[in-house]
């Protein structure tokens, strides 16, 4: 179980009217996970990431996480691959300026290091999430950086 605080930045990758492209953000991450082996475990996370006055994206993701050391290291570097569901809400820079919601299915993938204090880990990551929203019309890709807290049950 883990949770993290994290910063964002998108970078649209397609012709976007939304104003989320313009700000930086951060938000919050909370996951869940199963060990299937000592280096290798199963995480069902959320998170929500706010931009600016009005835009936010929040997103519900599976992930498998790889941990690149020996499990009874202090340092574990990662990496980890996943899927998941995002939502957008965003105000429109085009008449009539209104917010726009939208979803898309995404795809991420992460990095870092977990320093272990017995049950306790510190994390040090990154993630880049690559996401398609439909009605939109653009493929948006997002940077975020992440430090938190995981507590093994």
């Amino acid at each position: 179980m883990g949770l993290s605080g994290r910063l964002t930045g998108l970078v649209p990758t397609g012709a976007t009217p939304l104003v989320i492209d313009r700000y930086g953000g951060g938000g919050a991450r909370l996951y869940f996970g199963v060990r299937f082996t000592p280096s290798l475990s199963l995480e069902f996370g959320t998170h929500g990431d706010f931009f600016g006055d009005d835009a936010m994206i929040g997103a519900a993701t599976l992930d498998l996480r790889w941990v690149l050391a020996h499990p009874a290291s202090r340092l574990l570097p990662y990496v980890s691959v996943g899927i998941g569901g995002y939502g957008v809400n965003a105000p429109n820079d085009r008449p009539p300026w209104e917010v726009q919601s939208d979803a898309g299915v995404g795809g991420q993938l992460a990095g870092g290091v977990k320093f272990r204090f017995g049950r306790m880990h510190i994390v040090v990551g990154a993630h880049l999430h690559i996401v398609h929203m439909e009605e939109v019309g653009a493929t948006m890709g997002g940077l975020s950086a992440n430090a938190g807290v995981e507590v093994d049950l």
